[in-house]
């Protein structure tokens, strides 16, 4: 909608997110590649994060080094692709206790 607004509406932004919304999330497994355009948002939601009492060891922030945006879709082709992608597996694996 028009009225959308990623500044202000923690819906679409996260980072956004009033400190006492951002400790009641469950633990946070997120990857960007370092080219993509949304990573410095992803530095500050995990800086943020980061600095609320007792999350420090829960969350779990992947970089997947010279990746662009969309680079899931890359695993057959790029090993490093393919590397984050197991990466980002074993987290969620560890979420469902898979592990």
């Amino acid at each position: 909608p028009s009225s959308a607004d990623a500044n202000h509406d923690y819906f679409l932004s996260p980072s956004v997110a009033p400190a006492h919304t951002l400790a009641k999330l469950p633990p946070v497994k997120a990857i960007c590649g370092s080219l993509d355009p949304l990573f410095d948002d992803l530095v500050f939601f995990a800086s943020r994060l980061r600095k609320l009492p007792g999350r420090a060891n829960n969350d779990t922030f992947i970089v997947a080094d010279q990746l662009p945006h969309g680079f899931l879709n890359l695993f057959q082709l790029d090993p490093a692709a393919r590397n984050a992608l197991n990466q980002l597996s074993f987290e969620l694996a560890k979420i469902l206790e898979c592990t």
